[in-house]
């Protein structure tokens, strides 16, 4: 037992360096566009009572008005989750909509999940943690299963947009007593308990390094949608010209185009891991590596 947990941690250790170093080479790398994996098209085969796939036609793309926020939460390179739903709940909101993916965002798999609004979708673990409301519109967490019926989620992520109040987060299932926006949280990105950067509706960003105890203004947001850390970086995913380009949030006027995205449209999300780049939007998705260009 005790070689299997340091052959884990050897092993974690080496994925840390990984990633540090496909930090570096992105950031110290040309202006080059990446080679991303072709873009997906939503492909939802419905949602059955259980976890399992129907044969339902229904599907969820920009003309949906209910669709106010994209959440994606990656658990490898090849396998995530993604998230569409109204921002705040109501009577007349329509159930927010879930997808699986087992193979890079080219096919996504939907997922029945009893909630209304996703204020986040979190990684924990080897499992993701959708936040959010239920069908009566109280608060609400599931553990989400590409095989079995979603279950009440016992372990809190680390940071999330607090379901109810958009200018709120809550830290480790506790309320954050000093909110980092002046208006709603649009994105996080979590380094550890008690490091997190938001990103802000007025197109700003603020970061905290003291468990959301206090707050300092990070450049380099204009124009971001999504952010997300690893490796001690911060990267931003920025609405432009060619679609959509991701960069640290700092220096982001270095920030790539990712090829495929010029017509995409509607709310999106950015996660990385595996140093590989996922953006989705509520009917595209694709993957790309966190590497420099030629």
């Amino acid at each position: 037992m005790q070689r299997r947990i340091v052959a884990v941690l050897v092993l974690c250790g080496l994925l840390a360096i990984a990633d540090a170093k496909l930090v570096a080479t992105y950031l110290s790398g040309s202006d080059a566009d990446t080679s991303p994996i072709p873009a997906a098209t939503l492909t939802p085969t419905g949602a059955a009572s259980s976890g399992a796939a129907d044969s339902s036609s229904a599907t969820t793309g920009p003309g949906d008005a209910h669709v106010e926020k994209v959440s994606i939460a990656a658990l490898s390179a090849t396998r995530a989750w993604r998230a569409a739903s109204a921002i705040r709940c109501s009577p007349g909101v329509r159930a927010a909509t879930f997808g699986y993916s087992a193979d890079g965002g080219m096919h996504w798999t939907r997922k029945k999940v009893p909630m209304k609004t996703v204020s986040d979708l979190s990684s924990v673990g080897d499992q993701v943690v959708a936040t959010g409301t239920d069908p009566s519109c109280k608060p609400a967490a599931y553990v989400l299963s590409a095989t079995d019926d979603p279950r009440d989620a016992i372990l809190a992520p680390s940071w999330v947009i607090d379901p109810i109040d958009p200018t709120a987060l809550i830290a480790s299932g506790n309320r954050v007593a000093n909110g980092p926006c002046p208006g709603a949280v649009v994105d996080l990105a979590g380094s550890s308990p008690s490091d997190v950067v938001a990103l802000c509706s007025d197109h700003s960003a603020r970061q905290s390094r003291d468990k959301g105890m206090t707050w300092r203004p990070v450049g380099g947001a204009s124009d971001a949608f999504s952010v997300a850390a690893v490796s001690g970086a911060t990267f931003a995913a920025y609405r432009a010209a060619c679609g959509i380009a991701v960069g640290a949030l700092v220096g982001g006027d270095r920030a790539r185009c990712v090829a495929g995205t010029k017509d995409w449209s509607g709310p999106g999300d950015m996660m990385i891991v595996d140093g590989t780049i996922w953006l989705a939007t509520s009917d595209k998705a694709l993957t790309t590596p966190l590497t420099a260009g030629p």
